[in-house]
């Protein structure tokens, strides 16, 4: 169970980035939202109390004390690292929602007739990511935790109709998927793999291992097609 000290450590430093965000806000340096979810965070920290029963009274046999608390889910983990994978899934899910704005606003850039499937396919898939990590903060925020990652990262994107689906939407062209290739699945498998070295919790270290499983299947299915090519 978490001492006082250490929780009231974790409401001082979220109440500072909450006050940050807002001046942030105010210098165009942070958005509306950036800033809910930083009072979102405070707040939980501010209403996070253990009974005072619970907390003075020896464990008995059989039963251990638990926390309770008004308005939050309790963290399946230490505040600190429930607070610290709250903020950054939130950057992370903003930095996803930026790259496929970016993406978009650059449709209207080009000719009616220009073949556009490779920008399409990039905001698909900032898209995607966005959408997974909202749900990964929405989990959060619910369960206290992430959801369990597979225990057999390969099996979720190793499937024949999974390999199927991605050779299908490769470039018959030799030279567009040399170009994806280099362009796109090696530099998405090596920040997996970068994300991997740098990961710290093994929550991280599984997503990661998870990510770079996905990637290398991607980069080794489109190195056979260009093979298959030439």
């Amino acid at each position: 169970m978490m001492n006082e000290q250490d929780l009231k450590a974790q409401r001082n430093k979220a109440l500072a980035s909450y006050e940050l965000k807002k001046m942030y806000l105010k210098a165009n340096r942070a958005t509306a939202d950036e800033v809910a979810e930083a009072k979102r965070i405070y707040e939980a920290l501010r209403d996070y109390k253990p009974d005072p029963m619970l907390a003075s009274v020896p464990a008995q046999e059989g039963r251990t004390p638990v926390a309770t608390v008004a308005a939050v889910v309790i963290p399946a983990m230490a505040v600190s690292e429930f607070t610290q994978l709250i903020e950054d899934l939130t950057i992370e899910r903003h930095e996803a929602l930026k790259q496929m704005c970016l993406r978009s606003n650059r449709l209207g850039d080009y000719p009616d007739e220009t073949n556009l499937k490779d920008l399409v396919n990039e905001i698909q898939e900032w898209k995607a990511k966005r959408n997974a990590v909202a749900e990964k903060i929405a989990y959060l925020r619910l369960n206290g935790r992430l959801p369990q990652p597979s225990a057999d990262p390969v099996a979720d994107h190793g499937s024949d109709a999974m390999k199927s689906a991605f050779l299908a939407n490769l470039p018959a062209d030799r030279y567009d998927l040399n170009k994806l290739l280099v362009n796109q699945l090696k530099p998405k498998l090596w920040r997996a793999k970068k994300g991997l070295e740098k990961a710290k919790t093994e929550i991280w270290i599984a997503h990661y291992r998870k990510e770079v499983a996905k990637c290398q299947a991607a980069v080794d299915l489109a190195k056979n097609q260009l093979s298959a090519l030439a």
